[in-house]
């Protein structure tokens, strides 16, 4: 006889996975090619070196998005040292309000924390 899988509190439930930590930025358009690199070089790096998710889709528009998702918020912070030169490389050397610009430009958009996110 097969024994229930309830107990007197109720069904038992199945213990959740611990979700992974997910950090989305706008970067220029411009500043893409360099992350991700020739042939996909420089992602599939950064994808084998931290065992991390980064994703750029293609777009139209004037910015792109980056998506990281790794195990922990340490591990994502690393990766975005590692991209922080390809975006300092190219700032305009001229004028200084498209300078300010181009630095307003790399935005965090809210996690999932922040957001009010409740995994289902």
């Amino acid at each position: 006889m097969k024994r229930d899988a309830y107990g007197d509190d109720g069904p038992m439930h199945k213990r959740q996975r611990h979700a992974d930590d997910e950090v989305t930025f706008l970067i220029p358009s411009k500043v893409a090619g360099s992350i991700i690199g020739k042939g996909g070089s420089n992602i599939s790096k950064l994808r084998n070196e931290y065992k991390a998710s980064i994703t750029v889709p293609d777009c139209p528009g004037p910015e792109r998005v980056l998506s990281i998702t790794a195990s922990d918020i340490d591990t994502i912070m690393e990766i975005v040292k590692d991209i922080l030169p390809s975006l300092a490389d190219e700032r305009p050397k001229t004028d200084c309000a498209r300078r300010v610009m181009t630095v307003t430009s790399l935005r965090r958009l809210c996690d999932g924390r922040d957001a009010g996110y409740r995994p289902y």
